[in-house]
């Protein structure tokens, strides 16, 4: 069922809010916008619709590429734009299209439609791992790839990576420099399955994210030092007690055993880091219920002789346990604050310098093995795109086969996917994709950041916001009229999320308004 007619009206008569952004969207083929277009608002009636009318004004479909961010989805749309081509041939308007040809189909672009129908295999519609497989097949020896290579799917890249793994791991294992390997997987006991998964965690995502560089925590000598003096300064107080105390007195010897293993520096060996992060956990120091005072002895144990030395009085037994108490909690602090979070980074920048080596053995074996996964696919594209003897050139024949890029689900792109648009959509060379000047036309995007749903897989909300403000403002458009939902439901749904999504750290919230004020006496239903 059609929710609106071929013109942007509601069902009582009223033009919809966002009746010209629409037919901007579908009509500006010579200006590059970003649409924002909230949930059920029609955004794929817009894609289908603004290709459309580009085969209409006589742009060939081999010329046009259309992204989206599944195959299904991919398949859909091609489907929508074969359907609105026969019905404008025919004179019968899609949605919103009967704005855009007031006058009728002109004998013109009805044969520039007929003659696009008859090559519309030549439109480009897939996902983006599926257009950078045709860039790269398209300039193998540029990009330094076997044009025959097998593209593996997400799980057999999974099962190759693994087996890649295990066999690094075994040769690491048996390697004098693989302390830090072996120190992870067996600081868990004979429990090695989950050392040995949390590796394998690590692993994975830089994987997924080759150009991540563990920072190296900044201060870590500094900090090393003040967390020393914390230790020192609880020892020192309780051996300076006339008689100490039994049960702050092993304390103390075990914070003397930890301030030896902290003499460490960042450039320290992998096992010193090691037994310092363990040690307290294997002594139940500066746990959240442990605690170090000067006991407060019964009325029978004072006659023991570090009472009488303390004077035996209430006030000097109560100074004595402040002092040594805040002495404990000082180190208690620094460790479960600032000190333990440095370790962790330390370890971690380690392990990501360890696990580079894996990586470029995974890259030798798909290179030997002749396979390519999804994500050489994105890296290698971005990387031919930007290569400092080819790139430019390799970008002047693409500008010239997709003169007109469309892009679905933008929310869903992550940093390198957006680079890939905008290199593809301007012929600039500086460092920074978001200074590009786009060409005329080039680069159609359609999102919502509401709607973000893969951070997991790299996709940022602030990708999606620095690639909008490339844009001037009066080409960003917005999309507000839901045509799947009543009043009553959007109603409950702006007011829910207007103020959390509207935060510093969001991209801000657009209202959605009804297409239908009324739902006919029927029950608004939330499936």
């Amino acid at each position: 069922m059609e929710f609106f007619e071929n013109r942007y009206m509601t069902p009582q008569g009223h033009q919809l809010p966002d009746a010209k952004s629409r037919y901007r969207a579908l009509t500006a083929i010579d200006q590059s916008l970003v649409v924002e277009a909230g949930a059920g608002t029609g955004k794929t009636t817009i894609l289908a619709g603004r290709i459309a009318v580009l085969l209409a004004r006589g742009k060939n479909p081999e010329n046009i590429v259309a992204v989206t961010f599944t195959e299904s989805a991919a398949s859909e749309l091609l489907l929508r734009v074969r359907e609105y081509i026969r019905r404008l041939r025919q004179d019968d308007f899609p949605p919103g299209l009967g704005d855009v040809f007031k006058s009728g189909i002109s004998s013109r672009e009805k044969i520039c439609l007929e003659k696009a129908e008859e090559n519309l295999d030549n439109l480009v519609c897939s996902t983006i791992h599926g257009f950078c497989q045709r860039i790269l097949k398209t300039f193998p020896v540029e990009a330094n790839i076997d044009p025959g290579a097998t593209i593996m799917d997400e799980r057999q890249s999974n099962r190759v990576f693994k087996e890649v793994l295990d066999n690094w791991l075994h040769k690491t294992l048996s390697d004098e420099n693989g302390a830090l390997i072996a120190g992870l997987i067996t600081r868990y006991g004979t429990n090695y399955t989950s050392g040995y998964r949390h590796i394998q965690d690590v692993a994975n995502r830089i994987r997924a994210h080759r150009n991540v560089k563990a920072a190296n925590p900044e201060g870590f000598d500094e900090k090393l030092e003040e967390f020393r003096n914390a230790l020192l300064s609880y020892v020192t107080f309780i051996k300076a007690l006339p008689v100490p105390e039994p049960k702050s007195k092993i304390i103390a010897d075990s914070f003397t055993h930890w301030c030896e293993l902290a003499q460490i520096t960042s450039n320290s060996d992998v096992n010193q880091l090691l037994a310092l992060i363990d040690f307290p956990s294997e002594h139940g120091l500066v746990t959240k219920n442990s605690r170090a005072t000067v006991t407060t002895y019964s009325q029978k144990a004072r006659t023991v002789d570090w009472y009488s030395a303390l004077d035996g009085t209430k006030k000097s037994i109560n100074d004595a346990r402040r002092q040594a108490s805040t002495a404990y909690e000082r180190v208690r602090s620094l460790w479960n604050g600032e000190i333990r979070l440095a370790l962790a980074d330390q370890l971690l920048a380690d392990l990501v310098d360890n696990l580079k080596d894996l990586l470029n053995h995974y890259q030798l074996y798909k290179r030997s093995a002749g396979l390519l996964d999804f994500d050489d696919l994105i890296i290698g594209t971005r990387n031919l795109l930007r290569h400092g003897k080819h790139g430019l050139s390799v970008r002047r024949a693409l500008a010239r086969q997709y003169e007109y890029i469309l892009v679905d689900e933008f929310q869903d792109t992550d940093a390198l996917q957006a680079e890939i648009f905008w290199c593809l959509s301007s012929d600039d060379d500086s460092h920074d994709w978001t200074s590009f000047a786009l060409r005329q036309g080039a680069l159609f995007i359609v999102g919502d950041p509401n709607q973000s749903i893969y951070r997991f897989r790299g996709a940022d909300v602030d990708i999606y916001t620095r690639a909008r403000k490339t844009f001037p403002e009066d080409r960003v458009l917005s999309i507000v009229t839901n045509f799947r939902s009543s009043a009553s439901v959007l109603d409950f749904v702006n007011n829910r999320f207007n103020q959390p999504l509207s935060e510093p750290d969001q991209a801000g919230y657009k209202a959605l308004k009804p297409f239908r004020l009324y739902s006919d006496n029927a029950q608004a239903v939330v499936s």
